[in-house]
């Protein structure tokens, strides 16, 4: 590393860089995305409010703890089936996608919508993967 090599680095969260260098710049490109930019946590006072109305969509009544970490813990593969264990909850699978259109209602995303959306921009757009690649991309390597 050379002095003022720092002046080029980023260091974040997957989830943080898709937010910052994907979704904000380019999240209007998904006919579906709402613009949602507050990342819904499991801390937020409005986390459970929107789990509880998104299991009462499908029936689904006095959540448990344990209900709870499986909507905060949602994911989805490339295709954008559910995985993980809420897919093995037949009530919080099939809750999902009125959790996700609820947390968007109230202008929230959480961090497998983070990750699923940016990756839909990044397949279905290759001008901005390409731009990505291109500002993040190795220019020297590094040596120990």
């Amino acid at each position: 590393m050379q002095d003022g090599d720092e002046l080029h680095l980023s260091v974040s969260t997957i989830h943080s860089f898709c937010l910052q260098e994907i979704l904000r710049p380019h999240g209007w490109l998904l006919p579906e995305f709402k613009g949602s930019l507050r990342v819904l946590t499991r801390d937020n006072p409005d986390f459970e409010g929107i789990a509880d109305h998104a299991a009462a969509q499908v029936n689904y009544y006095r959540l448990t703890p344990d209900d709870y970490e499986m909507f905060a813990s949602l994911a989805v593969n490339a295709a954008g089936q559910i995985v993980g264990m809420a897919a093995q909850n037949d009530a919080i699978a099939k809750a999902a996608s009125h959790f996700w259109a609820r947390a968007a209602e109230l202008g929230y995303i959480d961090f497998c919508s983070i990750i699923f959306q940016s990756f839909k921009i990044l397949r279905d757009h290759p001008r901005v993967a390409k731009a990505l690649c291109s500002r993040c991309q190795r220019t020297s390597s590094l040596t120990s």
